[in-house]
């Protein structure tokens, strides 16, 4: 097996749900949260903010997909010994959002995690904590303009390929 396969394998649900169940000393008081892929890099922060956990109090996993995510979910849920577990599961919601989900699972509202780092308040956000670009600098006001021309041409391309994959699709 090579290193990428091998990378990919630990990312697999079964081996995370492996792992979730060899971590029993962590049951009674940690949060086990389980992404689709290295998405706790922009959710950690925000899970320790709203539970007031430290982060030495939750556990992530990267599950490999949303598949991978939903299956870790249901192999948990079989267990009855884990129903005491505090858990948490991210999704995308992709073309495709899922309905009827658990409390202990959080769905994007926009078609994936990638898209809060390209909403127009992130990028306020970097210019004005990075860049320390204030919002009555005349440079502020041209980076928006330059950022929403950017994001519109970038809108009609995405849609043209939208177009395109769906043409194909009903042939």
């Amino acid at each position: 097996m090579d290193v990428q396969k091998t990378r990919e394998a630990r990312n697999k649900s079964v081996v995370v749900f492996t792992k979730f169940c060899q971590s029993k000393e962590l049951h009674t008081r940690a949060l086990f949260c389980f992404y689709e892929g290295e998405d706790a890099k922009y959710y950690g922060n925000r899970v320790e903010q709203i539970t007031r956990r430290s982060c030495d109090n939750i556990v992530s996993y990267n599950c490999g997909g949303k598949a991978g995510v939903l299956k870790v979910k249901e192999l948990i849920k079989k267990k009855k010994q884990y129903d005491h577990v505090k858990t948490a599961y991210f999704i995308d919601s992709d073309f495709f959002p899922q309905k009827n989900l658990e409390k202990n699972v959080y769905q994007t509202t926009g078609y994936s995690v990638e898209n809060y780092y390209t909403s127009s308040t992130a990028f306020t956000r970097i210019l004005n904590y990075a860049f320390g670009v204030n919002c009555n600098c005349s440079d502020y006001q041209r980076c928006m303009e330059d950022y929403k021309k950017s994001m519109d041409v970038f809108h009609r391309q995405v849609l043209f390929f939208k177009c395109v994959d769906k043409s194909t699709k009903s042939k």
